[in-house]
């Protein structure tokens, strides 16, 4: 069965172009280096490209200014990527502290009212930024901390404590924000601006798993797996056609069980609807699937086996609990009716009904 993605661009060149005005150093940049390049140089080079000061060039503001123009339309269109947006947010805070500067060059350059505004532009874009990437890869059945979610995808815990300071505390100061700012977009970058094809294909880009073993990527190992990542995981486990429940564990906790079963009934349908048929692979999406279902539930009981060793004491169990259930409702009945009977108020009258006269008891 085919499936449908509506996006709020028009087209793969329209989100690429946004991306070369946001971060026109980055795409030339990686453009003619290899994926084995130095990752620390070009660590260093994205950090640099995103300085707050005058001397940014007016046609580089105008880019940005219209790129994130571009993404205020796509978000109003809904089913904007959250990076996306806090890319847009954060670059818009920038500009605006840009723009203070050069007002406030040939003024008090300690101006309270620019100052605090711009502060908490910064705090406003950085805490949707952090609070939104965290939700949503937040496990709806087991909550848990921030600084734990903020570790398995990667992201640096003093986004975490910053974000924090600008939502609880006193608003962070103008140096600490510029920072975190820059250092948000060096993130947001490598973790999903970077993995953007120039096709319509898979956005996200994983290792690819050689020898005879397999595992999942861990985290730490691929940070940006995301989306595609899991469906190109799941397909090779698929392909190696053996069972290893610690690899589904690890599936499990690193994309969470809605989007590991998702992924699963995607690959499903596809095999299903194709010419011919594939079989193997239908066959092997469900038996996963009843894999990842039946630990989920093994999990909830206090991490014991979901093992039946009588197949028919769960039947008999049903029906002794049946047989009980309606034999209450029965009693409750029963009840019921005889507080109904002794209790004042409107029932049937017994014999025929005789007329008296308005007055007469």
């Amino acid at each position: 069965m085919v499936q449908y993605v509506f996006t709020p661009w028009k087209d793969r060149g329209e989100l690429l172009q946004v991306r070369r005005q946001f971060f026109p150093q980055q795409v030339s940049q990686h453009t003619i280096t290899s994926p084995s390049g130095n990752a620390a140089a070009a660590g260093t080079a994205a950090s640099s490209s995103f300085s707050c000061s005058s001397s940014s060039s007016s046609s580089s503001r105008r880019d940005k200014k219209s790129a994130v123009s571009r993404v205020s339309m796509w978000m109003q269109r809904g089913g904007c990527p959250h990076m996306v947006e806090s890319t847009a947010l954060l670059i818009a805070a920038m500009i605006a502290d840009e723009e203070s500067m050069l007002l406030t060059s040939g003024k008090d350059a300690t101006d309270s009212n620019s100052s605090y505004a711009v502060r908490a532009s910064y705090s406003a874009a950085f805490s949707r930024f952090v609070t939104g990437l965290l939700d949503s890869h937040q496990d709806k059945a087991h909550k848990m901390s921030m600084y734990s979610v903020a570790k398995t995808i990667g992201l640096p815990a003093t986004f975490v404590e910053l974000r924090h300071q600008a939502t609880h505390e006193q608003l962070p100061s103008l140096t600490r924000l510029r920072a975190g700012a820059q250092a948000g977009l060096v993130w947001i970058w490598d973790y999903y601006w970077k993995q953007l094809s120039a096709t319509d294909g898979d956005d996200d880009q994983v290792p690819t798993v050689t020898g005879r073993s397999f595992a999942a990527p861990h985290a730490e190992d691929v940070p940006q797996a995301t989306g595609s990542a899991c469906r190109d995981a799941l397909r090779r486990y698929l392909d190696m056609g053996k069972d290893d429940l610690a690899t589904i564990a690890r599936f499990v906790r690193r994309w969470g069980r809605a989007r590991v079963l998702s992924v699963l009934d995607a690959i499903g349908d596809e095999a299903g609807s194709s010419q011919p048929m594939d079989n193997r692979l239908v066959l092997g999406t469900l038996k996963l699937a009843r894999q990842v279902t039946e630990m989920e539930q093994a999990r909830d009981n206090d991490g014991s086996a979901d093992i039946v060793e009588d197949a028919d004491a769960p039947r008999s169990d049903l029906d002794q609990a049946s047989v009980e259930m309606q034999g209450d409702t029965a009693d409750a009945m029963v009840t019921t009716s005889q507080d109904g009977e002794q209790a004042g108020g409107w029932n049937r009258p017994e014999g025929s009904w005789r007329q008296k006269p308005i007055g007469v008891v």
